[in-house]
């Protein structure tokens, strides 16, 4: 899930060009501009799924069927990938619902 901050505000910064400047001697063929800029993105998405990975790593998304036990680690999508920690379960109390627990 790529921010639309990081499109909008994108830069090429001293890491991109010594990423691209490595890739270059690496490969020992010239690229296009097109074929760097691709390598750059694909480099910044990647980076990008690794720091997303290590934020929400034992985390569940929060599906309002399922069960939840104390110490779960959920994510709420529909609230921008708010996370929060189940503290406590109790029984629900809505007759239309039947038993539940929230």
């Amino acid at each position: 899930m790529l921010s639309k901050r990081w499109t909008r505000d994108f830069t090429v910064s001293e890491e991109d060009v010594e990423y691209l400047i490595n890739t270059l001697l690496e490969k020992e063929t010239p690229m296009t501009t097109p074929e760097l800029s691709l390598l750059l993105i694909e480099q910044r998405l990647q980076a990008e799924r690794q720091a997303l990975e290590e934020k929400y790593k034992d985390s569940r998304i929060y599906i309002p069927a399922e069960k939840y036990a104390v110490g779960d680690r959920l994510i709420f999508t529909e609230m921008e990938m708010a996370t929060a920690t189940v503290e406590a379960v109790r029984s629900g109390n809505n007759e239309s619902y039947g038993e539940f627990e929230v």
